[in-house]
């Protein structure tokens, strides 16, 4: 008897899931874990991603996502698509996308890092550039193969403030930068900030391509995927944006290219 490929495929996915989440809990759902988080994302280095984030030679507030790292941008938003139809508002998705975009960071050196190499974030970007599903064969249990665009990331965040409650200290000035860009102009679309779900089901039917476009996932959600990379081991610092962090650098390239 012939088995089901995509019922393998499946199964596969589900495995590399699992084992995924008890990597994380293994080395994070444990006090020193925890503690290990925090130290990495202190003051300094928040400060550099946020410097880095919004820079016109860093991310561009998230906009530079869309034509630097096309294919794990469009992963991204399928997560975005998939979460706005399943949870009962927008602001509950997005909530949800927050925890997955920090988990999916934090996961990147479990699942790509060598052992006993060390990443920068300027690392983390060339992977991120060049991300690409070369196995997926358009197989749709492939795109995600780890889960990280289910309700894990929220249990395995919620697990990690049952262990130290002042992580939440830590989390919370994150969700404060990604919601406070330094002007204006870096506000896309993050002033959408919903309706309730009994006043658009019809946005939520398989047949509406454009809900994400209504609900757009603001550009400066993907902080959270830097933050969660940091946290899981990779260090702040790129060509552009040395560590630890200085201003001057970037000026001088901007004052040769004006």
């Amino acid at each position: 008897m012939k088995s089901n490929p995509n019922e393998s495929d499946r199964l596969e996915s589900k495995e590399r899931s699992i084992d995924l989440n008890m990597n994380l809990e293994a080395r994070f759902a444990n006090s020193d874990g925890v503690g290990m988080l925090m130290e990495r994302l202190h003051p300094e280095a928040l400060q550099w991603l946020y410097h880095h984030f919004h820079c016109k030679r860093g991310c561009q507030g998230g906009i530079s996502f869309l034509t630097c790292a096309p294919i794990f941008d469009a992963r991204i938003d399928l997560w975005w698509r998939s979460m706005l139809k399943k949870c009962d508002h927008p602001l509950t998705a997005r909530m949800q996308m927050a925890a997955t975009l920090f988990v999916t960071g934090l996961s990147i050196p479990v699942l790509q890092v060598e052992e006993g190499r060390q990443w920068t974030v300027q690392d983390l970007e060339d992977y991120l550039f060049s991300y690409n599903h070369f196995n997926s064969w358009g197989r749709e249990c492939e795109l995600d193969p780890e889960g990280l665009g289910t309700r894990w990331p929220h249990h395995f965040l919620n697990t990690l403030q049952t262990v130290c409650p002042s992580i939440h200290l830590t989390l919370h000035a994150i969700r404060r930068m990604v919601e406070h860009p330094p002007t204006d102009n870096s506000l896309h679309g993050y002033g959408n900030m919903g309706k309730a779900a009994s006043q658009v089901t019809d946005l939520f039917s398989d047949d509406d391509p454009n809900i994400s476009e209504i609900f757009e996932l603001p550009a400066s959600m993907r902080m959270y995927l830097y933050a969660g990379a940091i946290a899981g081991g990779i260090i702040p610092g790129t060509l552009s944006h040395p560590y630890p962090d200085d201003h001057s650098t970037c000026h001088k390239h901007d004052s040769h290219t004006e």
